[in-house]
């Protein structure tokens, strides 16, 4: 007899929970062996209950799951990562991926096409829901990112920084969540060889980075994009 796969749900919402379990259980290769409805309660379970797969909402209330994933991937642990969400947003859907996710559904997916994805997570391959995978495409005719490796977020993360605002002030500037901030800081001091936020400031005046003028052509960019046609709908 095949031993069923394993699945962690992480997501903090109830009726989301319930009714992921009801659409896996219904497989009969699935077997749904917990349940976490916040980050710091999933990363205690991902080494406790060694699931095959962890289904991993993108928003949670106290650590993002981009920041549970990238610290799964940090401790070493390689158990796969589906991103399960109605969050369509670039940065999120980027950070999952970045963070090491498999694969990325959306929840209003057919119930059958989110057994697939997790079977498919599960079994070593990749997963994306069409809207996701268009995303996907466009990023790669059109990257994102300025300023070497640094993406228009961090840029924009970056600047607030050395404004002197709190991870919660820049978080209420760009309407996101305090620990979309922190993944996001940290990416920023990877990139540049920082550890500390008095590093990542003091670094961009040494090097000459003028993170101002840099936020003024990505507003420039977004609102005058170059090398594109309009679509007529």
């Amino acid at each position: 007899m095949v031993a069923p796969i394993r699945v962690l749900i992480v997501d903090h919402s109830v009726p989301a929970r319930l009714g992921l379990c009801k659409i896996l259980e219904q497989a009969a290769e699935l077997e749904v062996v917990g349940e976490a409805q916040d980050g710091t309660s999933a990363l205690e379970l991902v080494y406790s209950l060694q699931a095959d797969v962890v289904v991993l909402e993108s928003r949670l209330p106290d650590v993002c799951g981009m920041e549970v994933a990238a610290e799964m991937r940090q401790r070493g642990h390689a158990t796969p990562i589906l991103a399960l969400s109605s969050n369509k947003d670039d940065e999120y859907v980027r950070g999952m991926l970045q963070s090491g996710a498999a694969g990325y559904a959306l929840k209003n997916e057919p119930p059958e096409k989110i057994v697939e994805a997790v079977r498919t997570v599960a079994a070593g391959g990749t997963w994306y829901s069409q809207n996701i995978a268009a995303k996907m495409a466009e990023w790669i005719r059109h990257p994102p990112s300025v300023s070497g490796d640094l993406t228009t977020r961090e840029v924009q993360v970056l600047a607030l920084l050395r404004r002197g605002m709190t991870n919660q002030q820049i978080a209420a500037q760009l309407a996101i969540a305090t620990s979309t901030v922190r993944f996001h800081l940290r990416n920023v001091y990877v990139k540049l060889g920082v550890k500390r936020r008095g590093e990542a400031i003091a670094f961009t005046t040494d090097q000459g980075i003028d993170v101002e003028r840099l936020k003024e052509t990505i507003a420039a960019r977004l609102a005058f994009p170059t090398g594109r046609t309009s679509r007529k709908r």
